[in-house]
């Protein structure tokens, strides 16, 4: 779902279509479910699932949404498939459903960019363009 996200074609079997691919997803979200972005991102790198990442806030005025970037690869496109008892068919990935069958709710706040990630999230991409011009004198 993550990687179907803007309808495009994905061919998971090659890099180039996946490394051109981000993931957003709300650090609210996340910490909520009390999960350690910020360890696990490093891990998931380590290990090859995801190519690089980035944790961040995204502030504008006096409100902050922190969130995460990552980069998928084709290894962990392909290990997320083995999860699911889906090896055999991990290169449709892309038209294929990936639920939990353990329960695992799906994330809510998830996007391709981060103003659409803003947008899902309820939170504003920029600042009203009233609210930076110079005060007049």
């Amino acid at each position: 779902m993550l990687l179907r996200l803007d309808a495009t074609a994905i061919n998971v079997a090659q890099s180039s279509d996946v490394h051109a691919r981000h993931i957003f997803i709300n650090g609210m979200e996340l910490g909520r479910r009390s999960l350690p972005y910020d360890r696990d991102l490093t891990v998931l790198h380590r290990l090859g699932l995801i190519s690089q990442f980035t944790y961040n806030a995204h502030v504008i005025a006096d409100k902050s949404m922190p969130y995460v970037d990552a980069v998928p690869t084709t290894f962990g496109v392909m290990l997320f498939a083995v999860a699911h008892n889906k090896i055999d068919s991990w290169r449709s990935f892309n038209s294929d459903s990936y639920e939990s069958a353990i329960g695992i709710q799906p994330l809510t706040f998830f996007a391709n960019t981060l103003e659409n990630l803003c947008n899902v999230s309820g939170m504003r991409f920029k600042a009203d363009e009233a609210s930076q011009e110079a005060p007049s004198k």
